[in-house]
C-alpha cells in the first residue's frame, strides 16, 4: 500500500542531526558534571592532604625540638644543666666567681641548644625546690628568684592542656621536663619552658598561602587563640567558630562566609598540640578549574552547533532548494502546465536532472500539441461523416409527408413543416464550428422533434422542459442530442399500441453537468441493460448502439473522465441515457 502521508527528507534529516546533537550534548553535560564533581573532590582532598601535611610538619617541629632538648641538656655525657642544677642545690659554689663562671657555661650551652631550632625564641628554666629560674633570651641568661605561686601557676598552665602547647602572657610554650615522668610543681622536678617564635609560626603558616586569597592559620583550643600569617588573634567571626568548635576536635570541613566572601574551611585537628590547622579557599578558585570544564564543553558544543548549521545551510541551498524546485515543477506538469521548467542548478547532478526534465516537459508539450490537432482533425472528419450519413428514410419521408398535406391542401401545416425542416437541414449542414452552446443544440433537437411529432401526432408525447439558465451558454460538441432522441424515437415505438413517451431532463449535481434523454417500453432486463453498457466501450457496428457509441466517444474526447454516456433503465419502462457534460465553473 502506498504512503499516504510520505516524510520530508530535509526535515528528517535535521531531526535526526538535531537529536543526535541534543544526545550528545546531554552525554558531553553529564560527563563535565562527573568531571567537575571528581576534579572538586580532587581539590577537596589535595588541600586537605596539604592540611595534614602543615600539621604533620608542625607536630614533627615540635617533637624534634623536645627530643634535642632533652637529648642535650639531661642526657649526654656531663650534662652542664643538670651540673648547674646540682651545685646549686648544694651551694658547691667555692666564690661567685665560680658562680657566675658555672652560669656562663650554663648560658653557652644552653644558647647552643635554642640556636639547634629556629622556632625556639627563648626559655624559662625552673627550679621548683630552690624557688629560682632561669630566663634565657636573644643569647643572654639572667637567674630569677620566683615565687612559689608563679611556679604553681605556669605548672598548672601546662597540666590545664596535658603539657601539650600552652599559651602564657600572649606566647605559646612547649614543656620540656626533667625527669620525664611524675611531673609535678612539688616532685622537684626541673621544668623547661620553650618560648616558640610567633613570627616563624607565621612563616611556616604563610608558606601554605600558595593560592590569592588563600590562607591558613592555628586555631588553638584552650586559650581560643588564632594565629594568621598576619598574628594572633582572638577568633572572633561566628561562622569560623561555630565551625571548629562545633565538631568536636576533629578533621572537618565546611563552607563559611567572612567578610562577604565565600571560603572552603578544611581542618586538620592534632591531638598532640590540641589545635586545629585550618586553611580557608575563596569558594571562587575552587570552582575555577571545573567551570573551566563546563566552559570549554560549552564552547565546544556552540562550535558543533555552528558548522552542523552551516551543513545544514548548504544542504538546504544545494539539496533541498532544487529538489523543491523539481517537486514543484512536477506538480504543474500533474496539472496538465507542460510548460513548466525548472532553471537551471549549480550542482552537476541536479543540473542534469533539471535539464532531463525541461526536455521531457518539451518533448510532452510538443506531443500533446501535435496529438490535439489531429484529435480535432479527426473530430472534423467524424463530424462530416455523421452529417453525410442523414438518414435517407427521413429525408424521403418528410417529403412524403409534406406532399401529401399540399395534397390536401394544408397549406398553413405544410408551410410550418417546411420551416422547421429548413431549419433542421441548415444546422447539420452548417461547418463554421464544431461547438456550439448547448442552448443551440436543444433548439436544434426540438426542432426535430416537433418534425417527429407532426408526421406521427398522438403516437408521440413528449416533455420538453425549458434549458436552465447556468447550461445555456455551456460549449457542447454539435449534434450530440438529435441522434439520442431519434434512438429514442425508434425504439420507443417499436412494439408497442400505446403512444410513444419521450422525457427529456436536465441534471446539474454540483458542478457536474449532464442531460438525460428517456423513452417508454415494455421493461428491460438487467441483461441487456449489461450487453448494452459494454458496447459503449466497443466497436460493434449495432444499428441499436452505434449512434449512442459515437456520442459516448465524443463526449468523453471533449469533456475527459467528466464525459461520455451513461445507460440505466427508465422509470417509463424503456432506456435512460444520461449525456454527461463535464464540469461547469460556477
Amino acid at each position: 500500500m502506498a504512503n499516504q502521508n510520505p516524510f520530508s527528507l530535509v526535515r528528517r534529516l535535521t531531526s535526526t542531526i538535531l537529536i543526535l546533537l541534543l544526545v550528545l550534548l546531554v552525554i558531553q553535560i553529564a560527563g563535565t558534571l562527573w568531571g567537575r564533581y571528581v576534579v572538586t573532590q580532587e581539590l577537596y582532598s589535595s588541600t586537605q592532604n596539604n592540611v595534614n601535611y602543615l600539621r604533620d610538619t608542625f607536630e614533627e617541629n615540635v617533637r624534634q625540638i623536645q627530643r634535642e632538648m632533652t637529648n642535650q641538656l639531661f642526657y649526654q655525657a656531663s650534662p652542664q644543666l643538670i651540673t648547674f642544677y646540682t651545685q646549686l642545690r648544694k651551694g658547691a659554689f667555692s666564690t661567685n666567681a665560680h658562680y657566675h663562671w658555672e652560669l656562663n657555661q650554663l648560658k653557652l650551652e644552653l644558647n647552643v641548644v635554642q640556636q639547634m631550632n629556629a622556632m625556639i625564641d627563648g626559655m624559662d628554666i625552673y627550679f621548683p625546690k630552690l624557688g629560682s629560674a632561669l630566663s634565657v633570651s636573644q643569647g643572654a641568661i639572667s637567674p630569677n628568684a620566683v615565687a612559689d605561686e608563679d611556679i604553681q601557676n605556669v605548672y598548672a598552665a601546662f597540666q590545664g592542656t596535658g603539657f601539650r602547647l600552652t599559651r602564657i602572657d600572649d606566647a605559646f610554650f612547649i614543656p620540656c621536663h626533667y625527669p620525664v615522668s611524675g611531673v609535678s610543681a612539688e616532685s622537684g622536678h626541673i621544668l623547661i619552658a620553650l618560648r616558640l617564635d610567633e613570627g616563624k609560626i607565621q612563616e611556616i603558616l604563610s608558606s601554605f598561602n600558595t593560592f590569592s586569597g588563600k590562607n591558613a592559620l592555628l586555631y588553638h583550643y584552650p586559650s581560643d587563640t588564632c594565629v594568621t600569617s598576619s598574628g594572633s588573634v582572638q577568633l572572633q567571626p561566628q561562622e569560623l567558630q561555630a565551625l571548629l568548635t562545633g565538631h568536636a576536635k576533629t578533621d572537618t570541613q565546611g563552607q563559611i562566609t567572612l567578610d562577604g566572601v565565600h571560603y572552603l574551611a578544611m581542618c586538620a585537628y592534632s591531638e598532640m598540640l590540641d589545635c586545629s590547622f585550618v586553611q580557608l579557599i575563596p569558594a571562587r578558585q575552587i570552582s575555577s578549574v571545573p567551570n573551566i570544564l563546563l566552559d570549554s564543553t560549552l564552547a565546544f558544543f556552540v562550535a558543533m552547533l555552528t558548522v552542523i548549521l552551516l551543513i545544514l545551510r548548504s544542504f538546504h541551498k544545494y539539496v533541498n532548494r532544487p529538489v523543491q524546485s523539481l517537486i514543484a515543477a512536477f506538480d504543474k506538469t500533474g496539472q496538465g502546465e507542460f510548460a513548466a521548467r525548472v532553471a537551471p542548478q549549480m550542482s552537476r547532478e541536479f543540473a542534469a536532472l533539471a535539464n532531463g526534465f525541461n526536455q521531457m516537459t518539451g518533448k510532452l508539450e510538443e506531443l500533446i500539441d501535435t496529438n490535439y490537432r489531429q484529435t480535432i482533425t479527426l473530430q472534423q472528419a467524424q463530424l462530416k461523416t455523421l452529417q453525410a450519413q442523414i438518414n435517407p428514410h427521413f429525408l424521403y419521408n418528410s417529403f412524403f409527408f409534406l406532399r401529401s398535406m399540399l395534397e390536401d391542401e394544408e397549406t398553413e401545416v405544410a408551410a410550418e413543416f417546411a420551416g422547421y425542416l429548413g431549419k433542421y437541414f441548415r444546422y447539420i449542414t452548417k461547418a463554421d464550428s464544431n461547438l456550439l452552446t448547448l442552448e443551440n443544440e436543444y433548439d436544434h433537437a426540438i426542432t426535430y422533434l416537433k418534425i417527429q411529432l407532426m408526421r406521427f401526432g398522438q403516437t408521440i408525447r413528449a416533455e420538453v422542459p425549458e434549458i436552465p439558465e447556468p447550461l445555456r451558454r455551456l460549449a457542447v460538441p454539435r449534434l450530440f442530442l438529435q441522434p439520442v432522441l431519434e434512438n429514442c424515437i425508434e425504439h420507443g415505438m417499436a412494439g408497442s399500441a400505446d403512444p410513444a413517451r419521450i422525457r427529456i431532463c436536465f441534471l446539474l449535481d454540483g458542478n457536474r453537468a449532464a442531460v438525460a434523454v428517456e423513452n417508454s417500453g415494455d421493461g428491460i432486463s438487467p441483461e441487456w441493460l449489461e450487453e448494452l453498457r459494454q458496447q459503449l466501450d466497443s466497436h460493434s457496428s449495432d444499428s441499436q448502439t452505434t449512434g449512442l457509441t459515437n456520442v459516448h466517444r465524443r463526449l468523453k474526447l471533449y469533456y475527459g473522465e467528466y464525459g461520455g454516456v451513461e445507460l440505466d433503465a427508465s422509470s417509463l419502462g424503456g432506456l435512460k441515457v444520461v449525456l454527461k457534460l463535464g464540469v461547469i465553473d460556477t
